[in-house]
């Protein structure tokens, strides 16, 4: 592994951790000039190494670089009176808070102060992922299906709110907690989400952001044991044992079907269940309860031949009528496709359209290919699958949607 490849690994995983500890000591109100100076510091970093031998601990060298980068830009903010002092340094010495025990309580602090209700959901999201996650603008983009530049203005919105109204850097507790709980769930999701199906043009999974999302689910979840953080982590655990098998050795998409399922991480599976059986211990089930039945359902069957569809569809009917996006409507088309109902399947991807699905408007008009394909529908066929290979822009999707091209050019229905 080079070393850009391995300081982009620990930007994954130290970024939020620096941020949240440069936080405790700075201030939310100076979030901004934070993110510059851990941006800062792994980039010049990466320029670094490329002629310099990586050190026997790079994480160790990496925090401490950080740290000298904020007092060196924070000390030139001062003197251009640009730094808020209010909640400055002296309250907690930069080694306290980068000990392992305060990392942790710090990005819970993060992460909760970020999803405050006096923000927008959609801006909490946004702006949990940028600031806690380090997402760049266009990976927030694809993940929320926004435009680009609607997540630029809506970070600069939130950034000012903060500035002009600091929120305290704490975990709530109360109704206060609750009104953030599930924002938060949502942002450890969509990190989850952006890793198993990255929205990027080379590679389809980013393991280092699904290790992420494991991790920082866990931790929600050690500290207050909540019901829906077991679906979540329940949900995360069963898409996360299929990594291995989901891409072949030259980076290429492989179809559930044809899975190795020897490749699967069954310590993930068994840990998927352990969660699930502590998430349905409640009257109150949500999204990512259903989700996590779902993504279950498919690891537990012993092959592809044996996966109960209708179990499936019911489960899928369940969600959309609590959280019905154009996503999940799409996904039960193609289960009710499946189940060799694909007049029916015809009838519900008619309730959605192409651009609600921004940014992944290719997964549309490919399964929209094969649902004609199914009905006998030729030349419609052929037309949806050359609109997915039209609108698709990582690689591996695009050989996968050749391959598909070339069968149904070929008469043969995919599935």
């Amino acid at each position: 592994m080079t070393s850009d490849k391995i300081i982009d690994h620990l930007f994954r995983h130290e970024y939020g951790k620096m941020v949240s500890s440069l936080t405790r000591i700075y201030g939310i109100q100076n979030l901004e000039l934070i993110e510059d100076a851990v941006q800062d510091t792994f980039k010049k970093a990466v320029l670094y190494f490329r002629n310099h031998s990586l050190p026997d601990n790079l994480q160790a060298w990496l925090r401490t670089a950080v740290k000298n980068r904020a007092i060196d830009l924070f000390r030139k903010a001062a003197t251009h009176k640009k730094y808020d002092q209010a909640s400055g340094p002296g309250f907690m010495s930069m080694s306290e808070v980068f000990s392992d025990h305060e990392i942790e309580d710090n990005q819970l602090r993060l992460l909760f102060t970020i999803c405050h209700p006096g923000l927008k959901t959609k801006d909490q999201i946004i702006f949990a992922l940028k600031s806690f996650s380090g997402f760049s603008i266009t990976e927030i983009a694809g993940a929320l299906l926004l435009d680009k530049e609607n997540v630029k203005k809506t970070l600069q919105r939130a950034r000012k709110k903060l500035q002009r109204d600091p929120i305290a850097f704490q975990v709530p507790t109360g109704a206060a907690f609750n009104e953030r709980i599930d924002v938060v769930h949502l942002a450890i999701y969509l990190l989850f989400n952006e890793g198993f199906h990255s929205s990027g043009k080379d590679s389809l999974i980013r393991k280092d952001l699904v290790a992420e999302a494991l991790r920082l689910g866990g931790l929600l979840l050690d500290k207050f044991k909540e019901h829906e953080t077991s679906a979540l982590m329940a949900l995360m655990c069963f898409h996360a044992a299929r990594l291995n098998a989901k891409i072949d050795d030259e980076g290429n998409l492989i179809k559930l079907k044809y899975q190795d399922r020897k490749r699967w991480n069954y310590q993930l599976v068994w840990k998927g269940h352990l969660h699930m059986e502590h998430a349905v211990e409640t009257k109150i089930f949500t999204r990512f309860h259903y989700e996590a039945a779902i993504a279950g359902e498919y690891v537990m069957a012993e092959n592809f031949d044996q996966i109960n569809w209708r179990k499936l569809e019911n489960y899928y009917t369940h969600l959309i009528r609590i959280h019905s996006t154009p996503l999940n409507i799409l996904n039960l088309a193609v289960i009710q496709h499946q189940s060799m109902e694909s007049d029916k399947a015809l009838k519900t991807i008619s309730k959605i359209q192409p651009f609600q699905l921004k940014g992944k408007e290719h997964l549309y008009h490919a399964v929209l290919a094969e649902i004609q394909m199914a009905l006998q529908n030729y030349e419609a066929a052929q037309a949806e699958i050359e609109h997915a290979l039209a609108l698709v822009q990582n690689q591996s999707e695009r050989k996968l949607l050749t391959e598909n091209y070339e069968n149904i050019k070929s008469g043969i229905v995919t599935k």
